[in-house]
């Protein structure tokens, strides 16, 4: 007979959770000057316990990335990481041969729980986040052209229960001007500066989504709108100050606006 252990499971986040606290990062690195609000909090308040959830992600985004370059070790090599401006970063892959991508292009791996965008036009949108990652990099590097490999994981999965899926990696070049280089480059130095000297009214909000989301609630017979946190800092830092879609009591219009996350898996 099989049987769940739940008592087993609760053991195994536990070692988890202690091997991803034993991996803490120190000094600044690119990812935190993306969202510097939650990293002022974070350095300030001290970053909470993972939750099963985030552990589940964490696992999957590293565990996809340790597959690819196992699979295609001939092809691409991890990237050691480097200090650029005081800024830490290390994209996933470098190519080591021209059959995938050119020899000396960087490559960033992303896994999502959501379809591809349909064109490249709601692309640049879509994947803001990937987006301003890896223009991060190419910034700090001084590249014009890197790479984006997209992992859909559910890739054809509608609200439709009849519907299939299947896993679909998709390949993206993202280019920049030497002019859109200098420009990141600089507001990534500002924000460094910014976040060292605890200036918070210089630092830009996070990414929307990683505030929290509006949901509807039932309450008798009429129907409402709630603004679930989800930040563990969102009552310290009060975002709907500065964005009232954020959170004030009454939901902005229009009614799409801020309706969840874009299915981020790493």
């Amino acid at each position: 007979m099989l049987a769940r252990d739940p008592d087993a499971e609760v053991r195994l986040y536990d070692a988890l959770r202690d091997s991803f606290a034993r991996d803490e990062r120190t000094g600044i690195h690119l990812s935190s000057l993306l969202n510097p609000m939650q990293e002022h909090w974070r350095r300030a308040l001290g970053r909470p316990p993972l939750t099963n959830a985030e552990i589940g992600y964490f696992t999957a985004g590293r565990g996809h990335e340790d597959i690819l370059t196992k699979l295609l070790e001939s092809d691409f090599v991890s990237t050691p990481e480097e200090e650029i401006d005081g800024i830490h970063c290390r994209p996933d892959f470098i190519a080591v041969t021209d059959r995938v991508i050119p020899k000396g292009s960087h490559a960033e791996l992303k896994t999502r729980r959501a379809n591809l965008p349909k064109s490249d036009a709601d692309a640049q949108t879509a994947f803001e986040s990937y987006r301003a990652q890896v223009r991060g990099y190419m910034a700090l590097k001084r590249q014009n052209e890197m790479y984006l490999i997209v992992l859909s994981l559910t890739e054809g999965k509608t609200r439709d229960p009849l519907s299939t899926s299947a896993p679909v990696i998709a390949v993206y070049k993202e280019v920049m001007t030497d002019e859109e280089l200098e420009q990141t480059r600089q507001e990534l130095r500002e924000r460094r500066g910014y976040l060292e000297n605890g200036r918070v009214d210089r630092l830009p909000l996070c990414w929307s989504f990683l505030c929290g989301r509006w949901s509807k609630i039932k309450v008798g017979k009429e129907v409402t709108w709630l603004y679930l946190p989800k930040c563990p800092y969102y009552a310290d830092c009060q975002p709907q100050l500065r964005d009232p879609k954020r959170g004030m009591r009454d939901r902005p219009e229009p009614a799409s606006a801020e309706a969840g996350s874009p299915g981020i898996c790493s």
